[in-house]
C-alpha cells in the first residue's frame, strides 16, 4: 500500500521530493495533518562486507526488527527463511502484553515450517528461550 496524506480529514495528493512529502497550502492553527505509512513485513540483509551474515536475513516491519524465539518456533535452531514466500503481520492482543507478530514460511530439516516472529524488544519475557534474529535464507 502507498503513503496516504490528509488535511482535516480530506485526502490530498502525495508529492514526494527528495524523500519528503511536500504540501503547499496556507495553514491554519487548528489544521490536522494525518499520514498513513505502509507497514508491510520486509526482509533485511546485512552489508556484504559483514562476512558472518552473508546468506542471512533479518525481518522488520516499520522501524521494528523482529526475532524468532523458541517459545513460538520449536525448530528455531534449524529454520531457514523462504524470502520468496508471503509474510503477514497481525496484532496479537494476548501475546506479550499485545504485540504485532510476523507470520511466514521457512524450511527446517528439509520440511516446510511456519514461523512466528516477535518484536526484538519483547524477547526474553517468557523465560530464557533460545532466539535468533539473523536467520539463513532458504537456498
Amino acid at each position: 500500500s502507498a503513503v496516504k496524506l490528509s488535511v482535516n480529514g480530506k485526502a490530498i495528493a502525495v508529492n514526494i521530493v527528495d524523500g519528503y512529502a511536500v504540501i503547499n497550502r496556507e495553514w491554519c492553527a487548528d489544521d490536522v495533518l494525518e499520514m498513513e505509512l505502509p507497514m508491510e513485513p520486509r526482509v533485511i540483509t546485512a552489508n556484504e562486507q559483514v562476512k558472518q551474515l552473508n546468506g542471512m536475513c533479518a525481518l522488520a516491519c516499520g522501524p521494528i526488527i523482529y526475532s524468532l524465539e523458541k517459545s513460538d518456533n520449536a525448530e528455531v535452531a534449524s529454520l531457514a527463511i523462504d524470502t520468496t514466500a508471503p509474510m503477514s503481520v497481525r496484532f496479537e492482543p494476548n501475546m506479550l502484553g499485545g504485540v504485532n507478530v510476523i507470520k511466514g514460511t521457512g524450511v527446517a530439516d528439509g520440511k516446510s515450517a511456519e514461523f512466528t516472529a516477535i518484536p526484538y524488544f519483547a524477547l526474553g519475557n517468557r523465560g530464557h528461550e533460545p532466539y535468533r534474529t539473523w536467520l539463513p535464507i532458504k537456498q
